[in-house]
Parts: C-alpha cells; sequence; structure tokens
C-alpha cells in the first residue's frame, strides 16, 4: 500500500502546469449557474468549472489546451482545504481552459450512471430524491431538504450501503428460489449483479465495501471470524485507492461497520416471541447502534457538521425502518414500474415534510469545538481504554468518558490568548475579537452572504454566543452573514451606523430589537474593550462613506476600522481628526483605488496595516496603485495571507501576529 501510495504521489508532482492534449469527461455535476466537470488523461484528472454556453456529457474527448491552477489552502482557521480536497481525490488541480475542441464520445462506465440519472429525470417527479437513495447521486437533492436532513442526523440513509444492497441480495434469492437454484450456485449469480450496481454508483467507497463484505462472507466464512473479514476489506480497499484512507466517506463507513461487528455478540439477540417483543427489541438494538455510532464517529462527525443534534437517536428509531422497509424498496420497485409512481410520491412527501418540521427545533442541538489532532487521538485512547475496562467487569471506568466531554464542551474556556482575527472571507470584511477564557466575543462586518464560512469558524471555535456585532455599512459583503449569525448565536448586540437602512431592514425582518445606532461621537465599553465613533458625521447620501469609522482600544492596543470609506469621506474625517495615532489599522474598502489616498496616509500615524481583500475577490483588489501608496508601511492583504491573527496570552501587553498563507 505504501509503494502504491508513494507511486501515486510521485506522478502527481510531475504533473504539468499546462496541458495541450486529449482529455475525457468523467463525472459532470450540475449546478445552479454552472456545471463542475471533471476530466481524465491516463494518470491525470482536472476539475474545471464550467460557466460557458458548453453542455458537456460523460464520455465526451475534448483536445484541450490551458493551464493548471493548484488550489487554495485553508483560507480560515480550521476552513476548507481545497488543495488538500484535490489531491485526496487525485485530482491535479481546476482547469484555466485557453482552447476547446470537441473529437467524439466513447463509452465509459460512468456512462451508466449517466443514463440512469436522466431516466430518472424524464420520468419521476422526486427525481433528485430517488437519485440520492438509489444510486447515491446527491448533486440534485434540494439543498434546504439536504441540509434539514443533516440537522437531524440521518444522512446516513442517503448513502449507499449495507441496506441497499442486502434488499437487492435478497431480491434476487427469491427469484432464484422460485428457479430452485442450488444455494452454493447464487452468488455467481449474484456477483454480477453486485458489480454492475458497484459500477453505477461509480464505485462508491460504501458499496465497495459492502460488495466485499458478500464476496468475504460467501468464499471464507468458515477461515475466518467477522472481523478478520473486515479488515481484509479495508485492506483491499486501501490497496485499491490509498487516498481513500483521507476521505470522509471511507472513514466513517469503516469506523461505524467496524464498531456494528465488535458490538454484535452483545445485542439483544432476535427471539420468536409476540409482535410487540420483537419490536422492542428491534428498537432497543437501533438506539444502541446509533448511541455508539455517534461516539465513534464524534470528532469527525464535528469537523464536518460543527453540530451534534441529540434526538438523533431517537429519529433514527423512527426513520431507519421507514427508510428500510418502506422507501427504499419502494424506490428500487417504482424504478422498474414508474406507474407505481403515484403512492411512493405520497410516502415521499410525507417523509420531506416531516424532515422540514423536526429540522425547526434547534433546542436538542449542539455544538462542540473542533478538537485538535492530539486530543482526536486522546479521545480514542479513552474508548479502547473504556472498553478494556467494560469487558474486564469495571463500568465506573466509564464515567472517565464523561469527564472528557464536559472538558470538550468548556474548550473555549481553557483558551489563555486574547485575539484579533481578520477573517479572509471569500469577498469583504469580517473581523472576530475574542478575549481570554471566552469572556468576550465581538464580530466585525459578516462578510458577503454566500455560504456558512462565518458560521462554520465560529462554531469549531466552540463559540455559543456573541457580545457584539458592529455592522459598518449596509453593503452585502459586510452584512451578507449577518442573518445566519442571529440565527446561530445568541446575539447580545448589535451596532451599526445611523444611516445604514439596509442592516436596519435586516434587523427588524428578523424580529432582533437589541441595537443601537450610533454616529460621530459615540462612545461605550464592552467590558475591557472601548470604542470610539469617529464617523459618519452627516449623511453623506452614498453608502460607502456612510461606513462606520471608529477606533477599538484593547489593553492600550488602538485599532481603526474603516469600512469603505473613500476619498471624500476620508477628507472629512481628517478635517475633523487633524491627526489619528493608532497602533493597527484596517485598509479602507479593501485596498480599492478610491480609498486610502495620501492625504490620508500623511495624517493617519499607524505601525502596520491590514488590507481585507479576500482571496478570492473577482474586482482584482487590492489595487495596484494602492499598494503602489502603501509600499513604504507594513501592510498584510488577506489576498496574499490569508487569514491573519494578533494574538496574544492575557498576561502579556504587546500583540503578536501570524497568517495562515506561510509561503
Amino acid at each position: 500500500m505504501f509503494f502504491i501510495y508513494l507511486f501515486k504521489v510521485v506522478i502527481y508532482n510531475l504533473a504539468k502546469d499546462e496541458i495541450n492534449t486529449n482529455l475525457i469527461v468523467i463525472e459532470v455535476e450540475n449546478e445552479n449557474n454552472y456545471q463542475k466537470v471533471l476530466f481524465k488523461n491516463h494518470f491525470y484528472k482536472y476539475i474545471y468549472y464550467n460557466k460557458e454556453n458548453i453542455k458537456f456529457k460523460v464520455g465526451q474527448v475534448y483536445k484541450v489546451s490551458g493551464k493548471i491552477i493548484k488550489g487554495n489552502k485553508e483560507r480560515m482557521p480550521n476552513g476548507f482545504n481545497y488543495q488538500e480536497y484535490l489531491e485526496n481525490n487525485y485530482i491535479v488541480g481546476s482547469l484555466e481552459i485557453i482552447d476547446i475542441n470537441y473529437r467524439y464520445r466513447i463509452i465509459i462506465p460512468n456512462n451508466l450512471n449517466d443514463i440512469i440519472s436522466k431516466y430518472y429525470d424524464n420520468n419521476f417527479k422526486y427525481s433528485g430524491f430517488l437519485k440520492a437513495l438509489v444510486i447515491g447521486t446527491k448533486n440534485d437533492l434540494e439543498e434546504n431538504l439536504k441540509e434539514n436532513i443533516r440537522i437531524i442526523g440521518i444522512s446516513h440513509l442517503f448513502v449507499v450501503s449495507g441496506l441497499h444492497i442486502g434488499i437487492i441480495v435478497s431480491f434476487f434469492e427469491k427469484i432464484l428460489n422460485v428457479i430452485k437454484l442450488k444455494q452454493e450456485k447464487k452468488k455467481y449469480v449474484i456477483i454480477p449483479f453486485l458489480i454492475l450496481y458497484l459500477v453505477i454508483t461509480k464505485f462508491s467507497v460504501s458499496v465497495l465495501r459492502v460488495t466485499l463484505s458478500y464476496l468475504l462472507k460467501e468464499f471464507f466464512k468458515n477461515e475466518y471470524s467477522p472481523l478478520d473479514r473486515m479488515s481484509i476489506n479495508i485492506i483491499i480497499v486501501l490497496l485499491l485507492n490509498p487516498f481513500f484512507i483521507y476521505t470522509y466517506s471511507f472513514i466513517l463507513t469503516y469506523l461505524i461497520s467496524t464498531m456494528i461487528v465488535i458490538i454484535s455478540p452483545l445485542l439483544p439477540k432476535k427471539v420468536n416471541g409476540s409482535f410487540l417483543k420483537k419490536i422492542l427489541i428491534y428498537i432497543l438494538n437501533t438506539i444502541i447502534i446509533s448511541f455508539f455510532s455517534i461516539v465513534i464517529t464524534l470528532p469527525i462527525v464535528i469537523k464536518i457538521n460543527n453540530e451534534l443534534n441529540i434526538l438523533s437517536i431517537i429519529y433514527n428509531v423512527i426513520y431507519i425502518p421507514l427508510v428500510s422497509y418502506l422507501i427504499l424498496p419502494g424506490a428500487i420497485i417504482v424504478s422498474f414500474f414508474p406507474f407505481l409512481e403515484f403512492f411512493l410520491n405520497i410516502i415521499i412527501s410525507f417523509f420531506i415534510t416531516s424532515i422540514n418540521f423536526l429540522s425547526s427545533f434547534s433546542l436538542f442541538s449542539f455544538s462542540l469545538p473542533l478538537l485538535s489532532i492530539e486530543l482526536t487521538f486522546i479521545y480514542y485512547l479513552i474508548l479502547i481504554f473504556i472498553v478494556i475496562m467494560v469487558e474486564n467487569k469495571k463500568l465506573y471506568f466509564s464515567f472517565i468518558y464523561i469527564i472528557f466531554m464536559f472538558f470538550w464542551f468548556c474548550l473555549p474556556y481553557f483558551n489563555i490568548n486574547d485575539r484579533i482575527v481578520f477573517l479572509d472571507v471569500a469577498e469583504g470584511d469580517s473581523t472576530h475579537i475574542s478575549l481570554a477564557f471566552n469572556s468576550l466575543n465581538i464580530i466585525i462586518d459578516t462578510g458577503v452572504d454566500e455560504d456558512d464560512e462565518i458560521v462554520s469558524y465560529l462554531k469549531k471555535q466552540g463559540i455559543r454566543k456573541i457580545d457584539l456585532i458592529v455592522i459598518s455599512h449596509g453593503d452585502n459583503d459586510h452584512n451578507g452573514n449577518l442573518e445566519k449569525l442571529l440565527k446561530n448565536f445568541k446575539v447580545k448586540l448589535v451596532v451599526l451606523s445611523c444611516y445604514d437602512k439596509v442592516t436596519l431592514e435586516i434587523l427588524e425582518e428578523n424580529n432582533f430589537n437589541k441595537y443601537y445606532q450610533v454616529n460621530r461621537g459615540d462612545e461605550f465599553r464592552i467590558k475591557d474593550v472601548y470604542f470610539k465613533i469617529l464617523w459618519p458625521n452627516k449623511n453623506m447620501n452614498d453608502i460607502n462613506n456612510n461606513s462606520l469609522v471608529f477606533i477599538m482600544e484593547y489593553d492600550k492596543n488602538r485599532f481603526l476600522f474603516t469600512g469603505d470609506i473613500e476619498e471624500k469621506a476620508e477628507n472629512e474625517l481628517i478635517k475633523l481628526e487633524k491627526k489619528i495615532e493608532i497602533d493597527i489599522l484596517k485598509i479602507a474598502h479593501h485596498g480599492s483605488n478610491t480609498s486610502t489616498k495620501n492625504n490620508f496616509l500623511e495624517n493617519v500615524k499607524f505601525d502596520l496595516a491590514v488590507a481585507m481583500c479576500g482571496s478570492k475577490n473577482t474586482f482584482g483588489f487590492p489595487n495596484k496603485y494602492t499598494k503602489e501608496r502603501l509600499k513604504k508601511y507594513t501592510v498584510y492583504y488577506t489576498s496574499e495571507c490569508y487569514t491573519i491573527t494578533f494574538h496574544k496570552p492575557f498576561y502579556k501587553k504587546r500583540f503578536r501576529i501570524k497568517y495562515l498563507n506561510d509561503n
């Protein structure tokens, strides 16, 4: 496995930065306004985000010339590492196409998935739902439904797994029983259909696991124990692709499956008693498996989803039988007999309605901070130790797990650093101020309403309340995530400009009335952090020039936040203030040429500055002329450095600086 891995890494690193060759389309995902296309040529795969008029189809061959762009590393602490994602999926990089010409089309295994996907689209009302359930294609599942399924903790039901294979095997065995085929010959009929299903699901790791489990069980049932067969299964899959070990799908499917193999002998056995007794044993087994599944996967699930719904155990008791014995068999039957769709649609409609209803209850959901690698290692060591102690009838050692969970929940309170974090959001501004021991959390601006990266960042820090949100002005790249913050955290207070009608409307729509509108001359203190509002002095009839400008002072460190003010407001501000002396300046308007003019720079004295340009911004920030004016100063650009953090232990006086992009 090591040599296969090494070979793939070497081949990957030998990939050129430019290509001029034939590429095959092996996968196409249709998003809202673009296609995500995966090309392949020999050893190499390339991803292309198609926003042109070309409609790619699986199996097409194109002559392509272009550049290969490597993915970015994480731009925010514990954020999405696109470079790592590409490498783990053995993708060289994203394509920037210079010239492309269609050549011909060939048949490849992925064509089968594409054909079946179109069949569902053309014949069924809930095509996205059926595709996710039957063939594991989730990109057409409604985003809102996908999110609600995640919230209540039943996403695993939409992963093609042993449940699907069990139904397929059972279906064929019943047919083979009718024709009275001998038991030892049945597997030779069933195996080709399992391999076909593996092709249909594009060699999904969960289907690969279950298919291998069936093969090993049929051929080596007497030679190896269930745990031995699972170990062999893991080895075979990693020999096929060592990069699987980095994927969440591999980690989760094998963690849970191995756990079930280990605890199965301890589960209450099925009995021949009354129907009620059978139901009770089934419920008890489901609760036990669901509980241990949560325990064994918790550090990984928190890394993916940021939060845990305690009621997911109960939801599994309800939805596992509903999906196992009704919806999934119905979906498979309807796939072959579309005229029965009407009856299944009633059940699916009920399922979706109930999911949407239950996901609205957030009372039993809570977030946990992301564990470091070291603490994750300790977590699993504790689990192993407890299992050993329980085997030796020393149940009281389980209390160690409860102590660790309490420590995990309270992890933010063990942080001894004060931090001012200039976040590299996709576009716009967002700054997080947090004091040691989780004593204060302030957000200044919220970035553009593009995704949940601010919400995810805060939850991974273990933050559950925000003491203050300051919105500099009403542009979407500054208040875009305000509504999400109000819904996901306990927000105590929002401060905004007295001329900011856009943000005021957002607050009123969310029935949030704990806000202050401020202008020049206002001052306030929240714990040890002091704010002095310098601007606006009057209505400039311009959303950028009405931005809040203020000094934030903490422990004799002075920060000047300037929103998106431009030259006109800068000059007015200098007339009022004459000289401004600070330690750190937040450059106005992301380094645009309309701001940070010479007059402003001559009258503001600062040690260093931060320009929040956004490493993914599409406006060309920072402007080259602005960079030229700033070249004699010490300036950090988020477009180059990614997230920039000023931090210090609570017992020191000065901040230190660090940034994510160490290149």
